[in-house]
């Protein structure tokens, strides 16, 4: 299924038609993929998920070519029509939109995943020669225990109050990853990258959010900008604990009317971490199932 967007004039309006009530940990606007719900949304320190560096041999991240495929942050490849320029939302022969047009219109591609992509928490995802080994799942409305400072929330209506507590509709989504770089060479990551999605009856993806609000600890040999990243030798692991906002299936039910026709169901929706390959679809992408639903 193709989903449909309005491209307006005023991009602040876009912006409230195409985001509005989807979750995430950014104060800049994200473009969109995966069928147009997923949101590159920047860490605490300010670097989006397309910032990311590459390693020696290219880098776990941000990458078109690899052993099976990953990048970090929203992995855009959908493929977007070219918008429907003719009539009243068409542009003038300079190009520019016409004063007082209608919208235009244009098209995005939902991506599917296939199922043997699809796997159980307990097994692993290597992608570009980087492992994903999740330990711990806590899907919660708390922060517990954990440090607020290394907290950055910007979705709009999930501030936390004194006690770390999310407001209704909300939750944190907390995963205890491992990291290993599999390879020869020397690789930089972003411990803050990667996807969560919802997956749909006809294995429709969705991207929900690209970019965590929550990391556990700072890497002290980069710069100010760069503590979310690790540098791994050959063979070496880091384990990291990482977190989301998630907001509800009701919420992002009321933010797209076409969301139950598209995934098949009312929901609430499974989550899955995306292990991403930057490839214009979801080929060399690993789905981790985490057992929790977007409630």
């Amino acid at each position: 299924m193709r989903k449909k967007f309005v491209k307006m004039l005023s991009s602040a309006v876009s912006t409230a038609l195409l985001i509005a009530a989807l979750s995430g940990c950014a104060g800049q606007v994200p473009p969109q993929a995966d069928g147009g719900l997923v949101q590159n949304q920047s860490s605490g320190d300010g670097v989006t998920a397309q910032d990311q560096p590459q390693g020696g041999d290219g880098g776990a991240q941000g990458q078109n070519t690899g052993e099976n495929g990953t990048g970090n942050g929203a992995a855009s490849g959908d493929t977007a029509a070219d918008p429907d320029t003719s009539g009243k939302g068409g542009k003038d022969s300079s190009g520019q939109a016409q004063k007082g047009s209608e919208p235009e219109v244009y098209y995005m591609d939902d991506l599917y995943t296939k199922e043997e992509n699809i796997l159980p928490v307990t097994q692993t995802a290597t992608v570009h020669g980087i492992s994903y080994q999740i330990g711990n799942v806590e899907y919660t409305g708390s922060l517990g225990d954990r440090d607020r400072k290394r907290l950055s929330i910007f979705t709009s209506g999930a501030d936390a109050d004194n006690q770390g507590n999310l407001p209704e509709g909300f939750k944190f989504l907390f995963l205890t990853i491992t990291f290993t770089n599999t390879t020869d060479k020397t690789q930089e990551i972003y411990r803050t990258s990667n996807v969560i999605s919802f997956i749909g009856a006809s294995l429709v993806t969705i991207g929900i959010t690209a970019d965590a609000c929550y990391y556990d600890t700072d890497w002290e040999k980069g710069t100010e900008s760069e503590k979310h990243h690790w540098v791994l030798e050959p063979g070496e692991s880091v384990t990291s604990e990482i977190g989301w906002v998630i907001e509800s299936s009701d919420r992002f039910l009321e933010a797209d009317p076409e969301l139950e026709s598209r995934m098949g169901s009312a929901g609430p929706y499974s989550l899955y971490y995306h292990v991403q390959d930057n490839n214009g679809n979801n080929e060399g992408s690993y789905f981790i199932d985490l057992g929790v639903k977007a409630e």
